[in-house]
């Protein structure tokens, strides 16, 4: 992503609390001179997306571009420009264009809402866009609840899928040291998240001498595509909703499931992504490393696409989806007027522990996270909870695990959550354990753990993931439960499934309703949207309060459960407990402000954000010096900040001491890792990790 750095003097980071107040001023008084409204601009990356207590380096808004210049009668860029400028003076605010990045920066007045920052300023750097809806998609990025790491995670993964579609090697010769053929003029495809897909031809060969350079350079460029439903379908295939492609991690399930159109391009796409990444000095998923270690990752898919994968919760749907629930729910005869049948729609608890795969192929047993790719090393795995369960079954139930194999016909990966315990510590005094938010009783865990099978899939001899049919999917999870023990407890949905009734009552529009489903459009009236959002929420609400009534099936007396999920017409749903919700964001606040202090020390050092521009820093000729001095400086005052909040954790009794323990491992490492930062530009370099 191409952004201005710090291109305005004296600008502060905006804190969370006071982005959207500061936002309405930019769209009050900017956008009028402009002659457009918020509906031809799009926030782009983490701004305004952040927790409570975080901030933003700057804010990155970009406009219509055709727009503006259509209604202002702009002929060229360059009138553009101008015009961008003129209402900067106009606002009398300072004002910096950057020609090279097609940016124009204004320092603009933070509102301040918390307090905390009067009379400060912040970068606002105004990004025309060819497509609007192009960039927004492209540099989208998701709230921070849902993912800590930087967009360029996704931004990357998205560029290198983007290099795998019709490569083209057009000249080559072997390599006169290691004899290997290289690619001397080529064609690709490359992933412009402002604009879209680019068709370039590129080469190492001199033009003038025809000899081969250092550096590649392009020949030519062809703007090929700029819909983001078409490159979605291009890079996922069909059924993949760009929408559904926001976060890092939805790209990773989307490009690990078997509809992946470039399978064998997997383990290159992310070795290509770690590299890039790490030139540049930004944190990844763990599991990218795991992927790439992985013996299976070339030939099948790491993630299998279970129900419980493409549940749809119903407070997280799209006014389409919900539409299409409410549909579904009237096709099953269920209206909100009348009570919902737990047991009618295979209703069952959402178990709340770790996503894991149990894999037995070609006489091994193996074990992948959510995350990662097939391990069959347990030392190859860094998470005390997957390594101690692989080494359970490959110790104790491989002959049982090769016999189902060999009775079925066939390899298989049994999905499912994992529940660790293998530590008593971790038993609250009440003899139950809390996974995440949801108190379980010890006592129907095994010694080590328990498991909850969803599904099973098959694995051909050549590692290629194969739908079974129901009747051998239902023998062999049958079979696998029988290998359960006071060990080992090993559960499947039918041990979670509820039954009752849920009263749906709720107070609508019920010609309103019949209106939409008669006529889709009516939704885009605002009377109809406000009351059709309201109407989706009660709904929720209304499953939440009886989930949380019911409790988990395998947990306490009025232990909170996650949700449940239920079928209709084959499609899986979901409903949340909204009170579990709020648990689990209270007990992993820790994180947050872990993060958050190490931002604002990094911010303080460079003092920019956006990573090209802190390298461009690193690179000149005193500054090593000037950070070094700066860092000297700093670093005992956030050293003493980080074994504040490190103690303030480890004192938090209200954290229960499953989760903790999970947290505490994951804090641990991170403060180790600051703790070992020495006075030296290298260190501070390998250690940058701005938001």
């Amino acid at each position: 992503m191409t952004e201005g750095g710090n291109a305005i003097n004296g600008v502060s980071r905006i804190h969370q609390e006071n982005v959207s107040a500061t936002m309405d001023m930019v769209y009050k008084k900017l956008l009028p001179l402009l002659g457009i409204t918020k509906k031809n601009t799009a926030l782009l990356g983490s701004t305004g997306k952040k927790l409570p207590g975080g901030s933003s380096g700057d804010v990155d808004l970009a406009i219509d571009k055709p727009i503006i210049m259509k209604i202002n009668n702009l002929k060229t860029s360059e009138e553009l420009y101008n015009f961008l400028i003129s209402a900067a003076q106009r606002l009398e605010v300072e004002y910096n264009y950057l020609k090279g990045l097609g940016i124009v920066s204004l320092g603009w007045p933070i509102e301040n809402v918390d307090g905390k920052q009067e009379g400060e300023f912040v970068q606002l750097d105004l990004m025309p866009s060819d497509n609007l809806k192009m960039t927004a998609w492209g540099m989208a990025s998701p709230h921070q609840s849902v993912e800590q790491y930087k967009g360029a995670v996704r931004g990357e993964l998205l560029y290198w899928i983007a290099n795998e579609i019709d490569y083209k090697a057009l000249k080559q010769q072997a390599n006169e040291l290691t004899g290997e053929i290289e690619d001397l003029e080529f064609e690709r495809t490359i992933f412009n998240g402002m604009k879209g897909l680019y068709r370039i031809k590129q080469s190492f060969l001199s033009p003038k001498t025809g000899k081969r350079k250092a550096n590649k350079w392009t020949i030519g460029r062809e703007l090929i595509e700029t819909n983001p439903v078409a490159i979605a379908k291009l890079f996922f295939g069909k059924d993949v909703n760009p929408d559904d492609l926001i976060s890092a991690k939805q790209i990773w399930d989307a490009m690990m499931s078997p509809e992946f159109p470039y399978p064998k391009a997997r383990k290159r796409i992310v070795q290509n992504t770690i590299k890039s990444l790490t030139k540049s000095g930004i944190d990844y998923p763990p599991y990218f490393d795991e992927f790439v270690q992985s013996p299976l990752n070339e030939r099948t898919a790491t993630t299998f696409d279970s129900p419980r994968k493409s549940m749809t919760k119903i407070h997280q749907m799209k006014a389409s989806e919900f539409v299409e629930f409410l549909q579904a729910l009237k096709d099953a005869g269920v209206t909100t007027s009348k009570k919902f049948n737990l047991s009618e729609f295979n209703t069952s608890e959402k178990a709340d522990g770790q996503g894991v795969r149990i894999i037995c192929y070609d006489g091994k047993i193996g074990i992948e996270s959510s995350y990662s790719g097939v391990v069959f090393n347990p030392g190859a795995t860094r998470q005390e909870s997957f390594r101690e369960t692989l080494l359970y079954f490959q110790n104790n139930e491989l002959n049982s695990l090769l016999s189902i194999a060999k009775r079925y016909n066939t390899w298989f990966k049994i999905t499912g959550e994992l529940f660790y315990v293998n530590d008593e510590g971790i038993i609250d005094d009440d003899s139950g354990i809390t996974f995440v938010a949801t108190k379980y009783d010890s006592k129907k865990m095994g010694r080590i753990g328990a498991m909850v099978v969803f599904d099973v899939s098959g694995i051909t001899s050549d590692g290629q993931l194969v739908k079974l049919e129901p009747k051998v999917k239902k023998e062999i999870v049958k079979a696998f439960k029988g290998l359960s023990n006071p060990e080992f407890k090993i559960y499947d949905d039918s041990n979670f499934a509820w039954s009752g009734e849920i009263n749906l009552t709720i107070d609508y529009d019920t010609e309103m309703l019949n209106r939409i489903f008669e006529e889709p459009a009516v939704l885009l009236t605002k009377d109809c949207k406000k009351h059709f959002k309201e109407l989706q929420m009660a709904i929720a609400d209304a499953f939440s309060r009886e989930i949380r009534k019911k409790g988990s099936v395998l947990g306490l007396s009025g232990s909170e459960v996650e949700g449940i999920v239920f079928e209709i017409n084959g499609q899986k749903y979901g409903a949340t407990n909204f009170n579990w919700a709020e648990k689990k964001k209270e007990y992993w606040k820790s994180q947050d402000a872990f993060f958050n202090r190490i931002a604002e020390f990094l911010k303080t050092i460079t003092g920019f954000v956006k990573r090209e521009k802190v390298y461009q820093l690193l690179k000149a000729p005193d500054a090593k010096i000037h950070y070094e001095l700066v860092y000297q400086k700093e670093l005992p005052s956030f050293l003493a900040d980080m074994q504040r909040l490190k103690d303030e954790f480890d004192n938090d009794n209200t954290i229960p001491r499953a989760t903790k323990k999970q947290q505490s491992k994951f804090l641990e490492t991170t403060y180790k890792k600051v703790m070992k930062l020495q006075p030296r530009l290298s260190s501070l370099r390998a250690f940058v990790r701005p938001t």
